[in-house]
């Protein structure tokens, strides 16, 4: 028994030995005639039976690692709509009113069908087929804020699939004859069953008894026999009774290719007993007795409680709320707090004449024979068939539901004081002001005429230090200040009783830099950028948006000589006659050893990875910290893994054309089973090879096949459809959760089940499925195939994985070549088509069968690595057992369909409904009105720290502190006394409890009332508070976990992640105002709109604090840029610290602000566009390299531009030397005008749509020449959204760009082209370099200039055959002309033994150079030829990897020495040849 298994056995929750339970790692539904475990009819209209009904069918495996298919029984889809009968009707009226709305109902879609079928109309019907029942139950609507219980229908359907449309005909006035609001529509039929029955994605579902098919194992391929061990026998001993609980054959038919499949009804799981609801809906303030213990989601509940047993098992202690700060008296004024304020009181003084009765709308005033939705839950659920005799088992079981309380609340506040005992050493002095300072010192701030030359930290500095002066003489009263005396040390000579010494100075160090900074001088005057090469500077200052720059030089010949008594000081030319030069100390020569040790590490180092100069730091790789190896048993409640298995094939082409289904057939399969997810050891090999070989005709071909793959177990079929066959095989033998393939729609599985169908006409995707009958496959899902898997198998999930990485990872390409050097730094060599073709029916050589083997057993192992370091399918794990939805869904759906899983649950709990608008009433609700806070940077180069500062969780901590929600919305507060309309609806103003809510509400910064927290808690603040207590805990927990157990602090990292990113996008889900289930444009700008006041109260706070001498400079939504001028990075930290706290302070609980880093030095450009050197931490050295929305970090660009500005930036920031920047830019701007480059470096990588652009003329470059491929082979088209790489070359006078864009084996297929120099300077490099250096008075233009371009290359590919005609009339030595027909002139030819070693040595450094390619090149392919002789070699030189950097380094040099130049040398040395 595996690791897995024997870790699975223990749950979140301790394990019911009384109970089966199922992991749900994947569910659907089908629709079937009722059987005795259905509901064979409805309440409504009990003499109608049902013609069809729906079984939900989920996929899952037992506690032992067994897989199962269950049937679950009598659940129906349901709709809610409002009741048109009186609150005091009898159940004869209510039965009577729903048998006639049953009635009407089945008849409208009865009809809608045969309308849209074009099947003529019938009046009457005899069975049901789309509405199975109508009831009446009591709730609250959740959207607004409303009191009592309002009644509604609910509708019970039959048929799943017309939810939606039963929906808008009710909505848009169809059925009824006016429009009616619907509730819960937009929940699916899926969804809504887990919510019910409180079931989880990838969880265990809990059930006390189930009914089995036979056969009882699934006996295909032996499968009965394989898997069974001691664990199955003791569940089948357990909950298999051949007596009363196996279902008849001839009903209940086998339809799974799982081991197992049972059938269960709803009244077996046990999941429900679970959800705490309340007792009874209270509308009054004092609702504790309905208050439900926390946490409230019962999968953040079992998250703390299994938190909490491994804390106490790893002898953590029990966790403690970390202690929170001592809030002020918070005052809630915003900034039109007056206006809503004095609006309020006039409405409210309008109707304080009004009634005072109690709330109409109580529970007493409905009868008690109606229920709540949770308690009609069980109306249709099928009775429990007689002929078994089994007892319910009591929902409670003796289990205690209690939650294990942590969250204690034990911390104290230590109380502090600002003053000093006296004995401390502290004398008080006299505050002396600052004119005293000026006239005793001379010190004087400067005028305001010089403030303009000074730098941005003097100019800031003076400005704090004016506005202090002007704060100090408003002030009658001085205040006081202490400074410490200056103790006398005991260190030297002992004074004697008559000795004379120093007087101790009036003055000290402190007093001095006290007094500079009231003046207005930085503590620290950081260097400006200057020139260091005086020549750089220029003759007239550099004037840009209105500013003026004069860049200085620190050369001696630029500095000022002091001077002495009377001499005059007189600043010569800086740039007249020669520079002057000091004497310098030169560096001792270096020793031998250094030399040799300097040279060795240069020739280690050398790279083919850019002519381009590299940055000083490396990219940063962001992965998940999943290694290669496998998880140990981390921790008592692990679950079982979802089984993975993987794919590749091969296939023989035609030439140089990619595989196509009709035309080629599949030669050889490779595929690989995820080893640590299986949960059995069968003593078989996990991974292996299917090939069509005909032994007895090609035994050559099989042996060597066999030999090339060792130790990988080798399978041969005679024609493909028997592998294909075989292949079927292996999945249902395996019977995974999960099939993928690096690309599955144009190879791997989607190849096979287009060839299946286009040649075989058969589908093997039914094949590949868990079931036999009522599948759910597709092969050609329009919105999966772009943005997930266009295929989808029943019962197992396809990953197409390239378009998974895509999603983790902002790389320029997602070839598996290069994510295997971005995650794994590995360079894999990566072969065409066309050469895999050529190995394979070259397999005389046995190189190349090995090569070819190889090459594929990587790719498909490289499949599960690239999974695995990203922790890819661990994390959605963990993501649908948080949310409650199912795997598929997690990277399927967006993030409204998560927040919407949580917040639903939450709803059942307190009996609300939630509102179901349509597309129009979403479109026409109130434009959003309220923008976050983001200010427009001044931009400039920040020499002195930055603090970031930033709130936690700014917006969900809004909705908490200010109770907001869709539930504690009144109204507009201008709107009040007319229609009370928010967002997508209107509802009436509860007038009648007006004056019981005057105290419990609170008007909101955008003019919303809400009520306070004091009458109804926020249902949205609950779930809020959930999600970041839980995470809090979880993090504390890795803190206090350190590196003690690696794999629980990987699976406790997932799930902080997954509460992370539900809480963070529950604000999107309000404010979704396109594609919005339920959005609340009202609700959005009160969050925005808080937020907004809140950071504009923050940087008020910090700049009226006139001791930390700070100014923000750049705010953005939830995060503040505070510049402090002439403070060092560690006084920086300390002041954030302090402005943090203080800001805290003044907010409500828990809006917290937290300082995030500190920039040091940094550039703010505009809106979102930034960068800076980062220290996170007071003590950390090395700065990180950060940027934000520049061209270093964005994707549209190419490689050389990144290159260049980052290391551009490093260098202004190390050195401030603008002349070394000028230096550096000018060296590759020189290797781009002389092709000293490589092709990799100016491949632009551009996303395509085709087929969604308007027309050819709108197509982007990047779509044009995916076009111009397809047009080659259709074959070739890319994926939705998949980068497509091209270069810009030279073209012809009036080509516009498109044509000049061309793929790079276009160009590396032509000799004749030659990259465009000049656009890749002037439109891609200079512009950026422009932005950041404009600002500081440079104009990068002017560099580009000043370089020396190449003339031999020329402007047009036309003049290519007459720049070569030239070129053959002079010397290939030294250049003179020649004669015709001789490449050598006459001095030349005298001259031979000069002339040949010249020759020689440009020929020999070539070759060499072409030789040293080849051999890194071997290296490289030797983990897939493993021969290290000329046949690997040979392989070696057909890797096409445009991923790797030397591919191109080799192209380049075998380029050279096929070019003209190389053979007119070679004619020259036979020429003078003497021999």
């Amino acid at each position: 028994m595996s690791k897995q298994e024997s870790s699975s056995l223990d749950f979140v929750s301790p394990i019911n030995p009384d109970w089966m339970h199922l992991q749900v790692n994947d569910y659907d539904f089908y629709m079937t005639k009722p059987s005795s475990l259905d509901t064979a009819h409805g309440n409504s209209l009990p003499m109608n039976q049902y013609s069809l009904v729906p079984v939900i069918r989920i996929y899952g495996c037992l506690p032992s690692g067994h897989q199962a298919v269950c049937h679950v029984h009598g659940i129906f889809p349901y709709i809610f709509i409002s009741y048109d009968g009186g609150r005091h009707d009898s159940s004869t009226d209510i039965n009577e009113r729903c048998a006639q709305l049953h009635h009407l109902l089945e008849l409208k879609c009865q009809s809608f069908v045969e309308r849209s079928k074009n099947i003529p109309t019938g009046k009457s019907f005899g069975s049901l087929s789309y509405i199975a029942n109508v009831s009446v139950i009591k709730a609250v609507p959740f959207y607004g804020f409303h009191v009592g219980w309002s009644l509604f229908y609910k509708i019970s359907l039959l048929n799943p699939g017309l939810v939606n449309k039963l929906s808008d005909l009710i909505r848009d006035g169809k059925i009824f004859g006016k429009r009616v609001e619907c509730y819960e529509t937009h929940l699916p039929y899926l969804l809504q069953f887990s919510v019910d029955f409180n079931l989880f994605g990838c969880s265990w579902m809990d059930f006390n008894q189930c009914y089995f098919r036979e056969p009882l194992l699934n006996p295909i391929l032996s499968l009965d026999v394989l898997l069974m061990n001691q664990e199955l026998k003791t569940i089948l001993r357990r909950f298999y009774h051949p007596d009363f609980n196996i279902l008849p054959k001839k009903h209940f038919p086998r339809m799974g290719n799982c081991l197992l499949e049972i059938d269960i009804i709803p009244q077996y799981i046990r999941n429900i007993d679970n959800i705490q609801f309340v007792g009874e809906y209270n509308n009054s303030q004092d609702d504790s007795k309905n208050e439900l213990s926390k946490p409230y989601v019962t999968s953040t509940k079992n998250i703390v409680r299994d938190i909490s047993i491994q804390r106490k098992i790893m002898s953590l202690g029990p966790f403690k709320d970390p202690p929170t700060l001592e809030r002020y008296t918070i005052n809630d004024k915003w900034q039109s707090s007056e206006n809503f304020s004095n609006a309020f009181k006039r409405f409210m003084h309008k109707y304080n004449s009004g009634s005072r009765s109690e709330i109409s709308g109580d529970d007493s005033s409905l009868p008690a024979y109606i229920s709540k939705p949770h308690e009609l839950v069980s109306e249709l659920w099928p009775p429990i068939p007689k002929c078994i005799s089994s007892a319910i088992t009591n929902p409670n079981n003796g289990i205690d539901n209690g939650l294990i309380d942590t969250l204690e609340n034990d911390y104290r506040i230590v109380s502090s004081s600002d003053t000093e005992p006296e004995d401390n050493g502290l004398e008080e002095n006299n505050y002396v002001p600052l004119e005293d300072y000026q006239q005793d010192y001379n010190i004087k701030p400067a005028p305001k005429s010089e403030l303009s030359s000074l730098s941005m930290d003097m100019v800031m500095t003076q400005r704090l230090a004016k506005k202090r002066k002007f704060s100090l003489s408003q002030n009658a009263t001085l205040s006081t200040s202490k400074v410490q005396k200056i103790k006398l040390g005991q260190v030297g000579i002992r004074y004697e009783k008559n000795s004379y010494r120093f007087k101790k100075p009036p003055i000290d160090y402190s007093s001095i830099l006290y007094g500079l900074e009231n003046l207005g001088f930085p503590k620290q005057d950081y260097i400006d950028p200057f020139f260091g090469d005086p020549k750089d500077l220029k003759s007239k200052p550099y004037i840009y948006a209105g500013k003026r720059f004069e860049i200085s030089s620190n050369h001696l010949s630029c500095r000022i000589p002091v001077t002495f008594e009377e001499e005059n000081t007189v600043e010569g030319k800086v740039r007249s006659g020669n520079i002057f030069h000091s004497w310098k100390y030169l560096r001792r020569p270096p020793s031998y050893a250094t030399v040799k040790q300097e040279t060795e590490s240069m020739r280690r180092e050398k790279s083919f990875n850019s002519q381009i100069g590299q940055s000083l730091f490396r990219k940063k790789t962001i992965n998940r910290g999943r290694n290669d190896t496998s998880d140990e048993n981390i921790s008592i409640f692990s679950t079982n893994n979802l089984t993975h298995f993987t794919m590749e094939i091969h296939v023989e082409t035609e030439g140089s054309k990619r595989p196509d289904p009709v035309r080629n057939e599949v030669k050889m399969i490779v595929w690989c089973l995820e080893k640590e997810s299986f949960p059995f050891d069968l003593e078989i090999s996990h991974e292996g090879i299917l090939a069509v070989v005909d032994s007895a005709a090609d035994p050559h071909l099989a042996n060597n096949i066999i030999q090339g793959a060792a130790d990988v177990p080798v399978a041969f079929y005679k024609t493909e459809m028997d592998m294909f066959e075989a292949l079927v095989d292996l999945v249902l033998f395996f019977d995974t959760d999960i099939l993928s393939g690096f690309e599955i729609h144009d190879g791997s599985w989607g190849y096979i089940i287009e060839r299946c169908r286009r040649i075989y006409k058969i589908e093997i995707s039914e094949d590949f499925s868990r079931v036999n009958s009522n599948m759910k496959n597709k092969s050609r899902d329009k919105w999966g195939f772009a943005h997930a898997s266009g295929i989808v198998i029943s019962g197992r999930h396809m990953l197409n994985i390239w378009r998974s990485m895509r999603s983790e990872l902002g790389s320029t390409r997602y070839s598996l070549e290069h994510l295997a050097f971005e995650l794994l730094g590995e360079r894999l060599p990566h072969f065409s088509f066309e050469t895999l073709t050529w190995l394979w029916k070259n397999f005389q050589q046995p190189s190349n069968i090995k090569t070819l083997i190889s090459y594929w057993m990587t790719r498909v192992r490289m499949n599960i690595r690239l999974l695995q370091k990203q922790d890819y399918i661990a994390r959605i794990v963990e993501q649908a057992r948080l949310t409650g939805i199912d795997f598929y869904s997690v990277y399927y759906r967006g993030s409204q369909y998560k927040v919407e899983s949580i917040l639903f649950r939450l709803c059942k709990q307190w009996d609300f409904l939630l509102l179901s608008p349509s597309r129009k009433q979403v479109k026409n609700q109130r434009a959003l009105e309220c923008v976050p806070l983001v200010m427009e940077p001044e931009s400039a180069f920040y020499k002195s720290p930055v603090v970031v500062l930033d709130f936690q969780s700014l917006y969900p901590s809004i909705m908490i502190a200010y109770n907001l929600c869709y539930s504690t919305m009144i109204g507009r507060v201008r709107d009040l006394d007319l229609k009370n309309e928010l967002g997508v609806t209107k509802f009436p103003f509860p007038k009648d409890i007006l004056n019981t809510l005057g105290q419990h509400t609170r008007i909101a910064s955008n003019g919303v009332v809400y009520v306070k927290s004091s009458y109804r808690n926020s249902i949205l603040a609950r779930m809020l508070e959930d999600l970041l207590d839980t995470r809090s805990l979880v993090k504390k927990t890795m803190s206090d976990i350190g590196s003690k157990n690696p794999p629980l602090q990987k699976l406790l990292d997932r799930r902080q992640l997954a509460l992370k990113l539900i809480a963070n996008v529950t604000y999107g889900y309000t404010s979704a105002s396109f594609s919005g289930r339920m959005p609340c444009s009202d609700l959005a700008d009160t969050i925005v709109q808080t937020g907004r006041e809140i950071l504009e109260k923050a940087i008020e706070l910090i700049e009226g604090n006139e001791e930390w001498g700070a100014k923000v400079v750049y705010g953005d939504t939830d995060s503040l840029f505070v510049y402090l001028p002439g403070k060092s990075r560690g006084e920086a930290h300390n002041i954030g610290k302090e402005m943090a706290t203080e800001v805290t302070k003044h907010n409500r609980s828990p809006i917290s602000l937290k300082v995030e880093k500190v920039y040091h030095p940094s550039i703010l450009l505009s809106k979102k566009r930034y960068v800076g050197f980062m220290y996170e931490a007071p003590l950390q050295l090395q700065p990180v390299f950060d940027a934000k929305g520049i061209e270093t970090v964005r994707r549209d660009g190419h490689s050389a531009q990144q290159k260049i500005v980052k290391k551009c930036i490093q260098i202004l920031f190390r050195t401030k030397d603008l002349s070394q920047v000028k230096k550096y830019v000018q060296e590759q701007f020189f290797k781009i005008h002389h092709n000293k480059v490589s092709l990799q470096d100016f491949c632009f990588m551009r996303e395509v749509r085709l087929g969604s652009y308007k027309s050819e003329k709108t197509a982007p470059p990047g779509a044009v020449v995916a076009t111009r491929q397809k047009e080659r082979d259709h074959r070739s088209r890319p994926q939705y959204k998949e980068r497509v790489p091209y270069v810009v070359v030279k073209g012809s006078v009036g080509q516009i760009l498109k044509e000049r864009c061309i793929s790079p084996e276009e160009f590396l297929t032509n000799e004749t082209l030659e990259l465009d120099s000049d656009y890749y300077i002037e439109k891609t490099l200079v512009p950026p370099l422009l932005r950041l250096f404009n600002i500081m008075g440079v104009n990068v233009a002017e560099w580009a200039f000043e370089v020396t371009r190449n003339q031999t290359f020329s402007s047009h590919r036309e003049t290519k055959n007459i720049e070569k005609t030239l070129l053959s009339l002079s010397c290939i030595n030294c250049g003179n002309e020649t004669e015709i027909k001789s490449q050598l002139c006459g001095k030349c030819q005298s001259d031979s033994l000069k002339t040949t070693g010249n020759l020689l040595e440009k020929k020999n450094y070539r070759e060499r150079e072409l030789k040293t390619i080849n051999t890194v090149c071997r290296i490289c392919s030797y983990r897939y030829t493993k021969d290290a002789g000329e046949p690997g070699s040979r392989v070696a030189l057909l890797c096409e990897s445009h991923d790797c950097p030397v591919y191109f380094s080799k192209v380049k040099a075998a380029g050279y020495i096929n070019s003209t130049v190389s053979k007119r040398i070679t004619e020259a040395l036979n020429s003078i040849n003497r021999w």
